[in-house]
């Protein structure tokens, strides 16, 4: 397969410049930080009559915690007084990073400038801002023009700092994807083109954020990486070709148990582009493909003629 491919692995590439010095960042305050974690302690009594109940619920696993000594006994007293205690660490090793962010913003966000122009053409955010946040719902995400990364991600991890790059760059790739809709260059897409613009979406910033490989993914989930392969695709042919609207907005919600489909076939696509046509033709034809994101699907579809042994994808 590799002498089919049109690059070499050494091919010269100039990298984008990119320029985040005028985006705005904010940050969340100590204060909200602190009500997150602590406002379920607000009203003791009404937490320790909550307590009780759960305490009727859960006997057996309290039994166990307390003879694994987790626990001095099973009063909710005691558990309160746990509970509090871990919730108010929690918030003092939240709020020491984010510190840590502000006083590192401008070589992260430097870091983060460099690894888009791996990919991306020279750009310049027109609308962006960035917010560090707290939400218990979701990861990170954006909502129109802004990036909202949400600090409780990168507690408990390994090299948080690393992880939180990745995911900036992830998400100001999906700035950069959306940019033509929010300057009025190229109308949003809906239904069928809506689930395409996603594919390609998704997996240009899964690609170009770095994180682990979707097969690795896959695999810490117990899941056979080409049979699950297999399936995405023919789940995502199965709704390109029925092209029922109200389905395809159904996929799109942050719920969906469809997104991880989404996530592996457009990664697969995304890849596989850039495999075959290396950086520059890729970095090219990425750019058509934020008013025209069927350009890069049409791609992979001459490349599956090239290499039969890839998925296919109809549309």
């Amino acid at each position: 397969m590799d002498s089919e491919k049109q690059y070499l692995d050494d091919e010269p590439t100039q990298e984008g410049l990119i320029d985040l010095s005028s985006v705005p960042i904010e940050f969340c305050t100590d204060e909200f930080i602190g009500d997150l974690y602590l406002k379920q302690y607000k009203d003791k009594e009404k937490w320790l009559r909550e307590q009780r109940v759960r305490n009727e619920l859960h006997r057996e696993e309290l039994v166990k915690a307390v003879q694994a000594g987790i626990l001095k006994d099973s009063n909710p007293e005691t558990i309160w007084q746990r509970s509090i205690g871990m919730a108010n660490k929690r918030k003092k090793v939240l709020i020491e990073f984010k510190h840590e962010i502000e006083i590192k913003k401008d070589s992260i966000i430097a870091e983060v400038a460099k690894r888009l122009g791996k990919y991306l053409p020279d750009w310049s955010p027109k609308f962006a801002k960035i917010l560090f946040t707290m939400e218990q719902s979701y990861t990170c995400w954006c909502k129109n023009n802004d990036a909202y990364i949400n600090l409780l991600v990168f507690v408990d991890v390994d090299d948080p700092i690393e992880k939180l790059i990745q995911y900036f760059v992830h998400e100001m790739t999906h700035l950069w994807m959306q940019e033509p809709y929010f300057s009025q260059e190229a109308v949003y897409p809906s239904g069928k083109d809506r689930l395409i613009y996603s594919l390609v979406n998704e997996g240009f910033a899964l690609l170009n954020g770095g994180k682990a490989s979707i097969k690795e993914l896959q695999e810490q989930l117990g899941r056979n990486y080409k049979e699950y392969t297999e399936e995405s695709f023919a789940f995502i042919n199965d709704r390109l070709t029925k092209n029922n609207p109200e389905e395809f907005e159904k996929m799109m919600q942050k719920e969906s148990t469809c997104l991880d489909k989404i996530y592996l076939v457009g990664v697969k696509i995304v890849e596989t582009v850039l495999e075959y046509d290396g950086v520059e033709k890729f970095r090219a034809l990425i750019t058509q493909a934020r008013k025209d994101p069927s350009l890069i699907i049409k791609r992979y579809q001459e490349i599956c003629e090239i290499n039969k042994d890839l998925p296919k994808i109809y549309f």
